[in-house]
Parts: structure tokens; sequence; C-alpha cells
């Protein structure tokens, strides 16, 4: 085990205890209140590099170089600065079509059937449809770019040097980026979202990074054993 591999390990367990400990827990919850845009940027910084240097050690077999690194950091530092504005967009737009009844959700009231009452409230229709219409819609975009990334990350190691965009753009499997995506966001990225939204609000983009990140990795091991196979 290389001494990358103990530090990835230490950044994913130290996301999780910060995430499920109650007293890094409620630093996070305030550090969201006070500085939502610092607190979005610094998570998906720290967790997408973790995340794609991880991702590149299994795929490649070795880490990004410190200049990508940093590159990959700023890229999703960016990301998670747009993708904050994104979600509450997204959230408020599932709230006022459900105000008007355009969406189903109701108030959750106890009856014999308490999973359909849960369902059919708005404590799950609210993560649930906010969590649909993103990955539907606003989060192709952020995925295409951060397939860009990796690849220019990729070429970067292997040459020495930052490649071009067209460059990059040639190298990408597209073809295989779609294939990833149609499985990807029915079986992992809906149900994790939805499951990220049902938090309360302070705890959104910090969590979503933390997830974001294990999805990098769970995809990347997926194509390594399918290429394997």
């Amino acid at each position: 085990m290389k001494l990358g591999d103990v530090i990835c390990l230490i950044g994913f367990a130290a996301g999780g205890l910060m995430l499920g400990l109650p007293g890094p827990h409620e630093l996070l919850r305030e550090l969201s209140l006070t500085h939502r845009y610092g607190l979005g940027m610094a998570a998906f910084a720290v967790m997408g590099a973790l995340g794609q240097a991880a991702a590149a050690r299994l795929s490649e077999g070795r880490y990004p170089r410190p200049a990508a690194l940093a590159a990959a950091a700023l890229m999703w530092g960016l990301f998670g600065l747009a993708r904050g504005r994104v979600i509450w967009l997204v959230n408020g737009g599932v709230v006022m079509l459900q105000a008007v009844g355009m969406l189903p959700g109701g108030s959750l009231h106890l009856s014999t059937n308490m999973l359909a009452a849960i369902l059919g409230s708005v404590f799950f229709t609210q993560p649930f449809f906010t969590s649909v219409f993103l990955n539907l819609g606003a989060i192709h975009p952020f995925s295409a770019l951060r397939c860009l990334g990796r690849e220019a990350a990729r070429l970067a190691l292997a040459e020495g040097r930052v490649p071009s965009l067209s460059q990059t753009a040639a190298r990408v499997d597209w073809a295989g980026f779609l294939r990833r995506e149609f499985w990807a966001v029915p079986l992992f990225r809906i149900p994790l979202l939805t499951a990220v939204f049902m938090l309360p609000h302070d705890l959104w983009l910090p969590t979503a990074a933390f997830i974001i990140a294990l999805l990098n990795v769970l995809e990347t091991l997926i194509l390594v054993r399918g290429v394997s196979r």
C-alpha cells in the first residue's frame, strides 16, 4: 500500500466521520449557515480531488501529479460553487410546482399504510423530484465537464504537459460516458441524492460532495472491472 492510498483512506474516513459524528456534524451545519459559498466550494474541492485521485489510482495504477491534482481541486471547487446554486434553484422549482398542484406531494398523515403515506408526502416527494430533475437535466453538463477534466488529468500525467481542449475531447470515450450515465443515473445517483435531500438543508452540499466522490470511485471500479473482462 502506497502513502497516497493511506491518505485517500484517511480522507474518506474523515469525511464520513465529519458527517456522522455529532460534534463535527454540528460544526458543518454552523459553517453551512455562515459560509454557504465557502463551505460548498471547499467540500467539493477536497472531496472531488480526493475521489478523482482514487479513481486515477484504480484506473491508471498511479496518482496524478500535484499540479494536475491542484487543477482538479480548483475545477471541483468551481463545480461545487455552481452546483450549490443549481440545487437550490431546482428544489425551489419543485416546491413551487407542488404548491400549485403540478407535482404530487401532500402532508404526512398517519394511516394504516404508513409506507404509502410517507412516499406520497413532501417528506419523500420533494427530495425525490429534486434529485430526478437535477440528474436528468442539470447534472449532465457537470458530468461531461468532469469527464473532460479526468481525461485532461490522464493526458497531463502521461505527457507531462497540459493538453488542449480539442485533444482532450478527442480522447474521451463519449459512447462509454453516455452508457455509464444511462445506468448510473437511475441505479445510483437518483436514489443517493434523494437520501441526501432528505437531510437538513444545511448538510446538502457537504454530503453531496462526499457522495459524489464515492460515486466517482464506484463508477471507476465498475469501468475497470468491465475493461478487465
